[in-house]
């Protein structure tokens, strides 16, 4: 695969969830969550020191870290629960395939 390929794709998937973030599995749920933590933290922080610039830098930054890992988080457990379904397909497949020996043919 060349770099220009790759670099399209990578695009492509870029352009994806930015046009279109509520088919991306965790992203509108990570982004809103960041946008409302953000706020409030921004918010409570500005009423403790009424200082604009470092609450605006403080909810900025608390919605960066928000929305990140509720993101990585969202993703990790849907691998873990895509890993435990493909175990179960498999466990499955293995009883239905082991359902038609008899054991005195073996």
């Amino acid at each position: 695969m060349s770099d220009s390929e790759s670099s399209d794709q990578g695009q492509s998937r870029w352009q994806e969830v930015l046009t279109s973030p509520g088919q991306v599995p965790c992203v509108r749920r990570s982004f809103l969550t960041g946008i409302t933590s953000g706020l409030g933290i921004g918010a409570g922080y500005f009423f403790m020191t009424s200082n604009v610039k470092r609450s605006t830098n403080v909810g900025f930054g608390s919605y960066v870290l928000v929305t990140m890992g509720t993101w990585f988080y969202c993703r990790y457990t849907l691998a873990q629960e895509r890993v435990k379904q493909r175990l179960l397909k498999k466990a499955l497949q293995d009883r239905i395939a082991s359902e038609g020996i008899d054991e005195q043919d073996v």
